[in-house]
């Protein structure tokens, strides 16, 4: 099972694994944390986007990489990820939590608040990340 593909990946990686160390030497409730990352971590996929640039290189084109994450929304297969990660790309490809890779097609954007919604139609139903009611939510409260 692969789970990094590149340099940023496992960097990023390291930075959780150090906020995570962080957290459980400083915090009082740590078992939130672990707990709210256990949870969420199978709903948080990758996100790897081409697009083609115009540049004065030999031929004219270059392929800019972008990589980013996102959320899973639905089953089905409906993902929130940030608008610059996708924004003009020719391709999208989703690497979900156990390695499998998926095509993704732009469903809908919001440039204002740099969100977006992709779709990705999956052999099996995803875990999507679970929402709570906001109305609950009370100031100190750790979200």
């Amino acid at each position: 099972m692969k789970f990094f593909n590149n340099k940023l990946s496992r960097v990023n990686f390291l930075i959780l694994i150090g906020i995570l160390a962080y957290l459980y030497t400083n915090m009082s409730n740590v078992n939130g944390y672990v707990e709210a990352i256990s949870k969420a971590s199978p709903s948080v996929i990758n996100i790897n986007s081409k697009k083609n640039i115009e540049t004065r290189m030999l031929n004219g084109k270059s392929s800019n990489k972008l990589i980013g994450s996102g959320i899973v929304i639905s089953k089905d297969g409906y993902i929130v990820t940030n608008l610059h990660v996708i924004d003009g790309a020719k391709i999208i490809e989703v690497e979900l939590d156990d390695g499998q890779v998926y095509s993704a097609a732009l469903i809908g954007f919001d440039e204002r608040s740099d969100l977006a919604v992709i779709k990705i139609q999956p052999i099996d139903d995803l875990q999507p990340i679970e929402s709570s009611n906001s109305s609950s939510v009370q100031i100190g409260d750790q979200v």
